[in-house]
């Protein structure tokens, strides 16, 4: 596990990298994991509360960033990560859920039932509260935390899906690769 950007003393930017398929990667186990994401990520984009099987036999990589009020998050699940009942509270967010291999189910609103995006498919929706969710072993996906209040006027209740591979999907994922790149240099002008 590294935390390769350090904490911002406003707060505005902060990344982390894991991979808990190496002994060691994790000290602490889960509960270390969860004080890491907490304290670089969770006040934008909180951990969810995974099932005890998940915890138990976590085999995941990944990395995060925060940018101000932006979450980008890579996740390549080798188990099967599960969540167990929802925390409470609401997250007024925007996230979207870029699928490269496996696929993601998300409940979804009461009227709706439950979403499955599959590999070369995007999900993007507005998030009032927080939702389960579940994985396919060796599920690669990014995931965009934003915030509402730009988006939720243009995007109301409606979920949005389609191809990993449109022009804008291209570029939006090109843009946070380069800000994972990136993030340890950037300066505070940068940041903003």
């Amino acid at each position: 596990m590294t935390d390769s950007a350090g904490a911002e003393a406003d707060g505005s930017r902060r990344a982390f990298a894991l991979d808990s398929r190496i002994p060691g990667d994790v000290p602490g186990g889960f509960d270390a994991l969860r004080h890491l994401w907490e304290t670089q990520i969770g006040d934008v984009f909180p951990l969810p509360a995974f099932s005890p099987a998940t915890i138990g036999g976590l085999r995941v990589k990944g990395r995060a960033a925060k940018v101000r009020d932006v979450a980008i998050t890579d996740v390549h699940g080798v188990s099967v990560l599960r969540t167990s009942g929802t925390r409470g509270g609401d997250e007024d967010q925007v996230r979207m859920y870029v699928v490269r291999r496996g696929a993601w189910t998300l409940d979804g609103p009461p009227d709706s039932g439950e979403q499955t995006v599959s590999a070369g498919q995007f999900l993007l929706r507005h998030v009032g509260r927080p939702s389960q969710f579940e994985t396919a072993p060796h599920t690669r996906t990014k995931i965009f935390a934003l915030p509402a209040a730009m988006l939720e006027p243009l995007l109301g209740n409606r979920i949005i899906t389609g191809p990993a591979d449109s022009a804008e999907v291209r570029l939006l994922v090109a843009h946070t690769n380069m800000v994972h790149a990136t993030i340890a240099d950037l300066s505070p002008a940068g940041t903003r």
